[in-house]
């Protein structure tokens, strides 16, 4: 049950990030990873 919370997490996560790509061409992988991190650093405190 953790393991498919995460993978929900996860999924949901890699759609916020392919908008936040599609929305902003010019996102370095960089500015993608501190995106990433923060919404996993936002859902663990959920």
């Amino acid at each position: 049950m953790f393991d498919q919370l995460n993978q929900d997490r996860l999924v949901y996560i890699l759609k916020e990030v392919r908008k936040l790509g599609d929305s902003n061409d010019s996102l370095s992988s960089k500015e993608l990873i501190n995106e990433i991190e923060k919404m996993l650093l936002v859902s663990e405190e959920a």
